[in-house]
C-alpha cells in the first residue's frame, strides 16, 4: 500500500511544473513548416501519378515522467499517408521494389535502423516470389528528420495501416488532434484494382517539441 501511495506521489511531483501542451491549431509557424516538409514526400516525389487515397494526422502527445519512464514534455506529430500505383504483373515486381528503393535514396532518405531499407523485400522476392503485398517494407530518415514509411501490399494483401497510429510519446494524446482518415472502403479499393504490388507511402515529423 505504502508503494503504491510512493509511486501516485512521484507521477504528481513530476508533472508538477511541466508546460501545458498545445492545441495543435494554435501552432501556426511550427505547423505550417511541419506540413511542408511532409509534403515534399508526397505523391509527386515519387512520379507514380495521383493517390489512389490519402490520409492525414495531426496530433500533439504529452510525453510519460515517472520512476518507469522518462519522456519529454509534450510533441506534436504531423503525418501524412498516401497509398500509390505499383505494377499489374508479377514480372514487374522486381524492378518496382528495385525502382522505389534508387527513388527513396534519390530523395535523400537513409534506413531509420539498421535493416530497415528495402534490401528485405526484394532479397525475399528473389529468393521465394512469394506474395508481393506481404513483403517487408522500410522506414528511413529523410531531411529536417522526416520518418518515412513504404511498405508494399496487394489485392490479395490488402491491409492499409491507418494513419492514427503516427506519434511515439506514450503519456497520451491532447489538445484537439485532427484526422483524416483513410475512407472506409480504401481496402476494397486495393481489392478492386487487381494489382499485384502498391505502395503505401507515410510521412510524419515531430514539431513543437518541449523537452
Amino acid at each position: 500500500m505504502r508503494r503504491s501511495v510512493l509511486v501516485v506521489a512521484l507521477v504528481l511531483l513530476a508533472s508538477c511544473g511541466r508546460p501545458d501542451p498545445p492545441d495543435p491549431r494554435s501552432l501556426g509557424a511550427e505547423r505550417s513548416a511541419a506540413r511542408s516538409q511532409v509534403q515534399e514526400l508526397g505523391p509527386t516525389a515519387w512520379r507514380r501519378g495521383d493517390a489512389l487515397a490519402e490520409a492525414a494526422n495531426d496530433l500533439c502527445q504529452s510525453g510519460q515522467q515517472n520512476y518507469k519512464v522518462d519522456e519529454i514534455d509534450f510533441a506534436c506529430t504531423l503525418g501524412e499517408s498516401w497509398l500509390l500505383t505499383g505494377v499489374s504483373t508479377r514480372d514487374e515486381v522486381a524492378g518496382d521494389l528495385r525502382a522505389m528503393s534508387e527513388q527513396v535514396a534519390r530523395l535523400g532518405c537513409e534506413p531509420a535502423t539498421q535493416g530497415s531499407s528495402l534490401g528485405d523485400a526484394q532479397r525475399y522476392w528473389t529468393d521465394a516470389q512469394d506474395e508481393p503485398g506481404a513483403l517487408p517494407g522500410g522506414r528511413f530518415r529523410c531531411a529536417d528528420d522526416v520518418l518515412l514509411q513504404v511498405r508494399p501490399l496487394s489485392a490479395a494483401e490488402p491491409y492499409v495501416v491507418p494513419v492514427s497510429v503516427i506519434g511515439d510519446l506514450t503519456g497520451g494524446d491532447v489538445g484537439a488532434p485532427t484526422l483524416q482518415e483513410f475512407p472506409d472502403d480504401v481496402e476494397a479499393t486495393v481489392r478492386r484494382s487487381g494489382a499485384v504490388l502498391l505502395w503505401q507511402v507515410t510521412a510524419s515529423v515531430e514539431y513543437a517539441v518541449r523537452e
